[in-house]
């Protein structure tokens, strides 16, 4: 749970980097004006890939948290019960039941896309299922935040120590 905690945290701290900014240019003349209002979207849809998937749900789960956003976990096929591992502690942390919910996993995906009650789709995916959660998502007009997965680029520093970097990599890339 302190990882959500933290989640909360960062996004606290970057609007008050950026509230600072603004006062800054402002003192210089520029009358650029922003406003970040944190507010909860509603149930938050998120469906996690089989690698890598306790992180990933955190990282979806943890800034739903932070807006007060519910969450429908959908886990993977393949690794069901990694999802308990974050909806159990998260009950036993006194989050009230209903915040932290895990589907049927053979029906679930469809039901999130129709369901106009989840207001938020989150995933971690190919172009092909990219394509086919938003096109999904359309009739119910639900917000979608889609990573790319699979080819995120690594980048090494001509001074980096490249055996260390190497390693790195592949803990981070390989499940």
């Amino acid at each position: 749970m302190s990882l959500y905690q933290e989640g909360a945290e960062n996004i606290k701290g970057v609007m008050q980097q950026n509230m600072k900014k603004k006062e800054e240019e402002r003192k210089h003349g520029l009358e650029e004006y922003g406003l970040f209002v944190l507010k909860p979207v509603g149930v938050v849809g998120s469906i996690a890939p089989q690698n890598f998937l306790l992180a990933m749900i955190t990282r979806k789960v943890g800034p739903a948290f932070a807006c007060g956003c519910a969450v429908v976990i959908k886990p993977s096929k393949i690794m069901p019960l990694t999802a308990l591992a974050v909806a159990e502690p998260s009950l036993q942390t006194g989050i009230p039941p209903g915040i932290v919910n895990m589907g049927n996993i053979s029906d679930i995906g469809d039901s999130l896309l129709t369901s106009k009650q989840v207001r938020k789709i989150t995933f971690t995916c190919s172009i092909t299922v990219r394509k086919k959660l938003m096109a999904g998502a359309i009739g119910s007009v639900k917000r979608v935040s889609l990573e790319f997965g699979g080819n995120a680029p690594c980048i090494v520093f001509d001074d980096a120590n490249l055996d260390v970097a190497v390693k790195g990599t592949l803990c981070s890339k390989v499940p």
